[in-house]
């Protein structure tokens, strides 16, 4: 299995680097669809695949690397990726901030009706001692 993530991690690299580089050709739904694709090719799951910060991660320690881009080609190329990768970890701000607060919604609601169904248990046990 870690061969076959190793081997899809390396077409995903060498698919991707031209196109992240490009940040008018970049999209996210195109990576997407890639990471499907290559998971399905190599019989793993998603997980198995980089994602879009570490895929962003491994090709600026490419470019920066390579003794044959200038440095202005490398800061160029590393911008884009660094947009990209910036624009993931808003999303992912995003999406764990409205998982958490679905948490704090979905564990108030219980406290609310026990609460409730607590005074209407105090409620008729009163009554009862009364009527008694």
């Amino acid at each position: 299995m870690r061969q076959r993530a190793e081997v899809a991690n390396n077409e995903l690299l060498h698919i991707m680097r031209p196109i992240i580089i490009d940040d008018s050709r970049f999209n996210i739904d195109l990576f997407n669809s890639i990471i499907s694709s290559l998971s399905y090719k190599h019989d793993l799951e998603e997980d198995y695949l980089m994602d879009l910060i570490d895929l962003g991660n491994e090709i600026i320690r490419d470019i920066m690397q390579s003794p044959f881009l200038t440095t202005d080609i490398k800061d160029k190329y590393c911008t884009n990726i660094l947009k990209e990768i910036e624009k993931e970890e808003i999303l992912r701000e995003k999406e764990f901030n409205q998982f958490s607060e679905g948490i704090k919604n979905s564990n108030s609601k219980p406290l609310e009706s026990s609460k409730f169904i607590g005074m209407l248990l105090g409620i008729s046990i009163n009554q009862k001692t009364n009527n008694s």
